[in-house]
């Protein structure tokens, strides 16, 4: 069973309190890794650095 599938299954049966707990510390980290790439891309933009170099 690959990790990804354990993951899922765990997540299944964790408790809905648990679940719950989850919700804002991913919120934050996926805002706080949104808001660290727009400001590379940012910078990277203000150097002239093409959008096929940034991918």
């Amino acid at each position: 069973m690959t990790s990804i599938a354990s993951t899922l299954i765990s997540l299944e049966k964790a408790p809905t309190e648990r679940l719950l707990a989850l919700v804002k510390p991913i919120e934050e980290t996926v805002e706080g890794k949104n808001n660290q790439l727009r400001t590379v891309v940012e910078t990277l933009r203000s150097r002239r650095v093409s959008w096929a170099q940034i991918g």
